[in-house]
């Protein structure tokens, strides 16, 4: 018995400790948004919100426009949203679909997965195969691969056999099956596309590639990442550290210093070295030449920059906020969860993993536009 209400006791206090540990601690400070930063959001558009469990679509005047009646609901692209409802009054499963900015279905819920992209073709999954269909829902090309990225310039990676190919929006095979790892994460940017192929030893390499499949820069690196603004970040093979390297392969920031990097967006680029004890992290930004921008904080994550601000994580508290572009915490990191901005507001989450989780509308101020009740 006395081991069993230690148990209790023991449990109650973690359960305790991670409710105050991972959730919204600062509930008092909340500041509406005011009338100006209203009136300056995008009049058409259209912000995916809860009301009663289920999913719709405010304005930008708090209006729905769209009523709740989805299980999920996403940003919208151009003129396309996914959103998720169940398959059947008994069922626990979501199935999603495509509607228009009026609300109406015009892709019915059928699919296992769907995702948007801006060259007006998805990527679904149906009976656990994956195809693409156009925006009105007509199947573009069959369900055969068993996994499949998003279509960018033209041409979209697809996984046949386990290995990765690309093929262009009429289904045709440009680029024969031959790299490794999970399809959905590869794409074209700027005319390359980066992959993974393994040698005689079977060690994955990272490369780019360009649209015929040609090696532009070969096999070399552990790791890598799309180019962004005319760079890219890489890690050389055997090296702890990241730098970037331009389109023709050299590096113009040299792998040397930082131990974590995201790729380049509005000009700059968030780096991270870790501290001596290797314990925790130390967070920078920096210009396209290398130079530090803002001296280093603490944070255990830094984002890329979207609409002049780039997401922080506090590494005590878990919490998450935004910096400017010159480092300043302007939204403090007391959210549980977020997305970045997006027509102008960003959606956060307050409240504990371990309990609810509510969405709640931010502006660039940090002032809440609109909280879920």
């Amino acid at each position: 018995m006395k081991t069993i209400i230690l148990v209790t006791i023991s449990a109650f206090l973690l359960i305790s400790f991670l409710w105050k540990r991972y959730s919204v601690t600062d509930q008092n400070s909340v500041i509406e948004a005011t009338p100006d930063e209203i009136s300056s959001l995008p009049a058409d558009a259209l912000y995916p919100a809860p009301k009663e469990g289920k999913w719709g679509y405010l304005n930008s005047h708090k209006t729905w426009v769209i009523p709740p009646v989805f299980e999920q609901a996403e940003d919208f692209m151009a003129d396309r949203a996914v959103v998720a409802m169940l398959s059947s009054v008994t069922d626990t499963q979501f199935r999603f679909g495509l509607i228009d900015r009026s609300g109406r279905l015009v892709v019915p819920c059928i699919y296992e997965r769907l995702d948007y992209s801006s060259e007006g073709m998805a990527r679904a999954q149906k009976a656990n195969l994956w195809g693409y269909i156009d925006r009105v829902g007509a199947v573009v090309i069959p369900f055969q691969y068993e996994s499949a990225g998003p279509f960018s310039e033209g041409l979209a990676c697809v996984s046949m056999n386990g290995l990765n190919g690309f093929i262009d929006t009429q289904g045709r095979l440009i680029i024969p099956p031959q790299f490794q790892r999970l399809a959905s994460h590869f794409f074209f940017n700027e005319g390359r596309a980066m992959v993974y192929q393994a040698d005689k030893e079977s060690a994955e390499k990272a490369a780019f590639i360009d649209k015929t499949g040609k090696f532009l820069l070969s096999p070399q690196f552990t790791y890598a990442e799309n180019f962004r603004e005319g760079l890219a970040v890489a890690q050389p093979l055997d090296s702890p550290y990241y730098g970037f390297i331009d389109q023709q392969g050299k590096w113009v920031i040299p792998a040397n210093r930082y131990e974590n990097a995201w790729g380049f967006s509005e000009g700059l680029a968030s780096v991270a070295m870790l501290l001596p004890d290797k314990t925790a992290w130390h967070w920078f930004i920096i210009d396209k030449k290398g130079n530090l921008t803002t001296p280093g904080r603490p944070y255990r994550k830094v984002g890329s920059f979207v609409e002049g601000l780039a997401p922080v994580q506090d590494e005590q508290s878990r919490g998450w906020g935004f910096i400017n572009r010159q480092g300043i915490e302007v939204i403090p990191t007391i959210y549980t969860g977020l997305a970045h901005f997006h027509n102008g507001l960003a959606r956060m989450e307050i409240g504990s993993p371990l309990g609810e989780l509510k969405i709640v509308y931010i502006t660039k101020s940090g002032h809440v536009f609109w909280r879920q009740v």
